[in-house]
């Protein structure tokens, strides 16, 4: 539900003119919405945007001189309020990565039908992140990325050798075993991991190693035993 009761103020940044005319268009017809700002290019728009101040900018990514990110920033850093939602057809997810680092508050895909840029508007002023669904997996495959760098980051070599014989169902004689320490410090080690995880059992340290990263149960390397010394032997 739009919260605004006055008319929503949108900029527009694209730098296809045909585009840009049907996206005036679809905003002024939209009843609460109002252009009042339109450029074809990203100089253009930093120098009328601040003086126009608009709550919502459309902002595309393909533009002459000034790219659509570097806009974002600079238009950010000026209109701290202002949404910015990105409206282009780069997919990549460095792009997507790359606009919502820079501030954009969502990012849709253009599609031949540009009627979904309204409901768009109307979604990021009453709070919301509008995304394709494409993008949103994206972000969400970026997200689950992070957080697999983050455990790594988090854990010693030897704490993820120790989830890894985890993940093989091994229990603390058999790690001690294979990885040549003793039951004691499989303990200590489990300790850390527990805590730094955030998790209380070793089920459920499995489950979140294992839904952060791209192993499956039994994808642990192979530690070999160590040899015991011969009887006998000097």
């Amino acid at each position: 539900m739009n919260l605004f009761r006055t008319p929503i103020h949108v900029g527009i940044v694209e730098s296809n003119r045909g585009i840009l005319s049907e996206l005036q268009q679809l905003i002024n017809e939209a009843g609460n919405l109002r252009c009042v700002c339109a450029s074809t290019s990203g100089e253009d728009a930093l120098e009328r945007i601040p003086q126009a101040r608009p709550h919502v900018v459309i902002m595309g990514l393909g533009l002459a001189g000034i790219c659509g990110i570097e806009c974002t920033v600079r238009l950010k850093r000026i209109l701290r309020e202002t949404q910015v939602l990105i409206y282009s057809s780069q997919s990549a997810e460095q792009s997507v990565s790359r606009a919502f680092q820079a501030g954009a508050g969502g990012y849709l895909l253009k599609h031949r039908d540009h009627s979904a840029i309204v409901q768009g508007v109307l979604d990021l002023v009453d709070g919301g992140a509008p995304m394709t669904g494409e993008v949103a997996r994206k972000v969400v495959q970026s997200l689950w990325r992070t957080e697999a760098r983050s455990l790594s980051d988090l854990l010693t070599p030897r704490e993820e050798e120790i989830l890894g014989c985890l993940t093989s169902g091994l229990v603390n004689k058999e790690i001690g075993d294979r990885l040549a320490v003793s039951c004691d410090t499989v303990r200590y080690h489990l300790k850390n991991i527990y805590a730094k995880l955030s998790v209380r059992t070793r089920t459920e340290a499995v489950v979140k190693y294992l839904s952060s990263t791209d192993r499956h149960p039994g994808d642990a390397e192979v530690y070999p035993l160590p040899l015991s010394p011969l009887i006998g032997s000097k």
